[in-house]
């Protein structure tokens, strides 16, 4: 009976916790680090704001909704677990995965919102500038 050979893997462990980093930093990566800039309100008579900008106290018919920054992080969370779910699976199949995958992988993702400039970008080569690992980009 003929033994079956097994192939090693070639998965860099670092690889992989690299995309979870990058993932992470990107599903709040456009919300605001003030508060009431996630929220936005709007009063009978005076237009739309940020909560964070506005007194709803003792005002009537106040209307409370999400802004374009929690849409837009809403949008990057989304894009951002499917990309790492992506990667994992591919690295699975091939049983292969290195810092140049996971970034090309992002990369190829890059996602931009009306409301935002780069974010996408500028947060993935700020999470690979904190790794010792040498991309092409």
């Amino acid at each position: 009976m003929e033994k079956a050979t097994k192939t090693v893997n070639k998965i860099d462990r670092e690889a992989v916790f690299l995309a979870e980093y990058i993932m992470t930093d990107l599903m709040t990566a456009c919300l605001s680090q003030d508060r009431g800039f996630i929220a936005s309100v709007e009063i009978e008579d005076d237009g739309g704001w940020y909560l964070g900008d506005s007194c709803i106290e003792g005002e009537s018919n106040v209307k409370l909704s999400t802004t374009l920054e929690f849409e837009d992080a809403q949008e990057f969370s989304s894009t951002a677990m499917d990309v790492y779910s992506g990667i994992l699976a591919t690295a699975t199949q091939k049983q292969s995965l290195t810092a140049q995958d996971v970034y090309d992988a992002f990369y190829n993702a890059n996602l931009r919102t009306w409301n935002d400039s780069g974010t996408w970008m500028d947060t993935v080569n700020d999470c690979v500038k904190g790794y010792n690992v040498t991309l092409v980009q």
